[in-house]
């Protein structure tokens, strides 16, 4: 599975589970989804966003 760090953004394979500032990536097209649909990605993985955010400054912050 592949991990991206929060922090650094530093990404890595792994067959272990991560935690902590460690975050699952996933190859999903997200340009085709909702706005909606970023913010809950978003906030499942623990990465905060301006609340009148623009789609593409969510797509900015995977």
């Amino acid at each position: 599975m592949k991990y991206q760090d929060k922090k650094t953004g530093a990404i890595i394979i792994t067959d272990c589970v991560l935690r902590g500032d460690w975050v699952p990536v996933d190859d999903t097209d997200w340009t085709s989804k909702s706005g909606a649909d970023i913010k809950a990605e978003l906030d499942k993985r623990g990465i905060d966003y301006p609340a009148k955010a623009k789609k593409q400054e969510l797509l900015d912050l995977f």
